[in-house]
Parts: structure tokens; sequence; C-alpha cells
């Protein structure tokens, strides 16, 4: 993964993907957040699922991710679960990760029955393995998921691109649509200091800028900093920060 591979447009535009993503509390908005991605990699569709875990680890909640795939194809999908033989989508479920499909088709092959389906609504992408796979689940492994991204060539800067956008996108797609069932377990606990130093993140203070407003050393801050994203599960700060909006962790104006 080299970030040094993107434009400086391309950077400054991921940078403000990943902020909306992390403050987007909107259904309608999540559609906003593909079409910005869809500037900085050329996809032609998107398509996923996201399931949420009870107690007893059978799924008592699924959320079918679908923008641009046909509505009759989805259905289809859904209603035979494919998702569970598909080879673009198994080995990812439940992972943070991205894989090309090419490489999971030539490793298990397509089932008849998805092949047929695909033939039918003459999805090419999928047979032809031009598409990425990006794995998801949350902190406490109670949520899992993968997103489908369909017509996209095999390239560093796709891989990259996607590798940084998922989690966030996974936080907002969870955030919006799926609605936590009561029976799932409490978040994680932060102290009061880490609430004080994710609250200051959020607003967009710096390192430097959170030492000096609470007067301690900026090692102690990276310090913080580190034991919160090892306690959320989180990929970097900004990540972290859409974590605790999520769970409720911290509240901004």
């Amino acid at each position: 993964m080299k970030v040094k591979d993107l434009t400086k447009n391309e950077a400054v535009s991921l940078v403000e993907l990943i902020h909306d993503t992390t403050f987007c509390m909107e259904d309608a908005k999540i559609k906003g957040l593909i079409e910005k991605l869809n500037t900085l990699i050329p996809f032609e569709m998107i398509g996923g699922v996201l399931s949420r875990n009870g107690s007893n680890e059978r799924p008592q909640q699924m959320l079918h991710i679908n923008y641009g795939y046909p509505d009759d194809f989805v259905n289809e999908y859904a209603l035979r679960g494919y998702s569970a033989s598909d080879p673009v989508a198994k080995d990812m479920y439940g992972i943070y990760g991205v894989s090309f499909w090419g490489d999971a088709i030539n490793k298990h092959g397509i089932p008849q029955e998805l092949l047929h389906l695909c033939h039918d609504f003459n999805l090419t992408h999928s047979l032809d393995g031009q598409g990425y796979s990006c794995g998801m689940r949350n902190a406490k492994n109670n949520e899992k998921g993968v997103i489908l991204f369909s017509g996209l060539p095999r390239k560093e800067r796709h891989e990259t691109i996607l590798t940084l956008i998922t989690p966030h996108l996974h936080e907002a797609i969870s955030r919006i649509l799926g609605k936590a069932p009561p029976s799932l377990p409490l978040p994680p606990t932060l102290s009061i200091r880490e609430k004080e130093i994710l609250e200051w993140l959020a607003n967009g203070k710096s390192t430097w800028d959170v030492s000096t407003i609470l007067q301690i050393s900026e090692r102690t801050v990276k310090f913080h900093i580190d034991n919160i994203m090892k306690k959320l599960d989180a990929v970097n700060r900004t990540h972290a920060v859409a974590i605790a909006l999520k769970e409720r962790l911290i509240e901004i104006d």
C-alpha cells in the first residue's frame, strides 16, 4: 500500500471522504459517500452483506447493501444464501482486508447456480473476476460483513484507497442502517481522560493541540490514543473517533 502513489488532489479527496463518513448521521447521505468514492475509483456497482449476532451467536440481523445491482439479482442472491458459497465473499466475511476477485475465483471457482445467476443478469465483471472484496468486522466481533466493488481491474491504487476507506465506510453503514439490537454486549469502556482526548480529536485538534489544552505531554497524549485504538480495535485515530461516535462513547457539538 503506497499512499504516495495518490496525487495531491486524490489524497485531499480521500481525507475529505473519511471525514464525511465519520460524521455521516443520515441515511440519505450514504449515497453521497458512495458517489464521492466513485470519483476516486471507477467501480460500477457495490453490493454487500452486514450481519449482527446476539448472545447465541446466531445472526439476529442482516442487512443487504446494494448500489447499482439489479434488485431481482439481489433478492435471489439473498434468498438462496449465496454469500456463503460466493468465492468473492466467503473468504473475506468478518475480517478487515481487501482481496481481488480473480484470486478468489481461481482458488474456489464459481458454483454453477451462482454462475447461472450472474449470466442471467449479464454481470460479466463478476464472472471475469474484475472487482474487490472488502471484509469488515466491529470491535466486539459480533458484527461481520463484506462490501463488494464490481468493475475494478487489479491496481495497487485501488487497493490503497479501498484499504483506507473501508473501515470508515463500514462504520457509516453500520451506524445508519444497522440498528443494534438491545441484546448486544455493552461497548468498550473509556476513561474520562480518554474520552476528553477523543472529543478534542473529533473537533479536529492535533496531538500538540490536545497536549496544550489538557496540559499534558504529547507523549502522554499519544499513549492514550494508542490505548483508545486498542480498546476500540480501530485502525487509526479517525477510525477510533468514528467508532466512539457510533457507540455513543463521546458527544460533539
